[in-house]
């Protein structure tokens, strides 16, 4: 028995042998080559024996509401941008299967991108524009960037005998920074990443630092090697450290995805990835979602009342007006034993971050209450000075 979508060829169906008086069964969902689509589909049948057979067949849909998983597809590195010229930024797919919708995403780094113009351009030579003429006079570019540290220096040191130094940056590309000295007498350094040599110095002396990508690859180790075969001078030291740093991108997205995006790139603020950020994708920056309880009157606040978009549920609570115990501006609140809520939009495929300060009030007989005891006798709630002293330990849970 095989399942085809109509006028399909047969590299396109999916098959299955039923012996005996057996049930079997074909299934064609999103992770089928090719995936289940909207449309027709035949059920064919051939009988490999002599003898009739009797067949019943039944078909059965089901829903899956976190719909298809995207496959993304990322270039093989950066790519400088001519002047006065056509540049390209190649990706190659290897999924041949059936396109239902893309995205594209940007990040560039030029003085003035407004200069410029993009096109998606398709193996059979389609293109589509995605932008030109955005970004006004901007040298910020499109999309960001950010880099992180993922792993704890690393040293070593030796002389004249071969070493090697094997590193796992938990990623699988990147970059290391190398901060070495080889002194007076020359030493040589190699670094490997899955068995294919990525840098090597030479016999050089002296203070230096570099920076070496690696990958992308299937593998997080990194080998460095000094003096290959053994350095033949057997006065020689030499030492260095080790860091590991990942850039995280922020892309410029084109999307006809409103879920994504309500603010065409025509409107939006370079580098596109703000919530204001045209056609750019999740993200963004945070919205003020209140005022820091300014507006409210001082005083107690009861169901159903409202404070600063809370509804008090419960109990009550206390606007206080005091700079001093105020994260910013004049007022607070103090909760007490009351319970508000709020309800917050959100979009689907972005990242939210509810932020809310806060610290406990202490009685005039417990001022150890101004410390949020995580760690140290020294951190203490901001706005307020001091040093804690007594028989306090602090211990971290396990």
């Amino acid at each position: 028995m095989e399942v085809c979508p109509i006028n399909a060829s047969g590299s396109d169906c999916q098959s299955t042998l039923i012996s005996g008086s057996g049930i079997n069964f074909v299934a064609i969902d999103k992770s089928s080559n090719p995936p289940l689509n909207a449309g027709w589909y035949v059920v064919r049948f051939c009988n490999q024996g002599t003898d009739e057979v009797t067949v019943y067949v039944l078909a059965r849909l089901g829903l899956d509401v976190n719909g298809v998983i995207p496959v993304r597809f990322r270039s093989s590195g950066a790519t400088p941008i001519l002047d006065d010229a056509v540049t390209y930024s190649t990706i190659f797919v290897t999924n041949a299967n059936q396109i239902v919708s893309t995205e594209v995403g940007l990040r560039v780094d030029h003085p003035r991108v407004s200069d410029m113009v993009f096109h998606l351009v398709s193996p059979s030579g389609t293109r589509v524009l995605l932008c030109e003429n955005r970004g006004a006079l901007t040298t910020n570019g499109m999309g960001t960037s950010t880099f992180t540290t993922n792993i704890i220096p690393v040293s070593s040191s030796g002389g004249p005998e071969a070493s090697t130094n094997v590193i796992d940056t938990g990623q699988t590309s990147g970059n290391i920074s190398i901060s070495y000295n080889f002194y007076n007498i020359p030493d040589r350094m190699t670094v490997y990443y899955q068995n294919a040599l990525i840098f090597d110095s030479g016999l050089i002396n002296g203070v230096g630092t570099t920076n070496i990508a690696f990958g992308p690859g299937i593998s997080t180790l990194v080998t460095i090697v000094m003096n290959e075969g053994n350095n033949s001078d057997p006065g020689t030291i030499w030492d260095y450290t080790v860091t590991s740093t990942t850039a995280n991108y922020l892309y410029l997205t084109f999307t006809e995805n409103t879920n994504l995006t309500i603010t065409p790139i025509k409107f939006a603020v370079p580098p596109f990835t703000g919530a204001t950020g045209g056609a750019g994708g999740p993200g963004g920056s945070p919205q003020l979602l209140g005022a820091g309880f300014e507006t409210d009157a001082p005083g107690d606040h009861t169901p159903p009342g409202l404070v600063d978009g809370w509804t008090v549920t419960s109990n009550k609570v206390t606007i206080v007006n005091n700079p001093a115990l105020a994260h910013t501006g004049n007022q607070s609140l103090a909760l007490r034993n009351g319970h508000i809520v709020r309800t917050l939009t959100t979009l689907p495929n972005h990242t939210y971050l509810l932020n809310i300060p806060y610290h406990q009030v202490p009685s005039m007989q417990r001022l150890v209450g101004w410390w949020p005891a995580d760690g140290d006798a020294t951190d203490i709630v901001e706005n307020h000075n001091g040093t804690l002293v007594g028989p306090y330990y602090f211990t971290r849970p396990k």
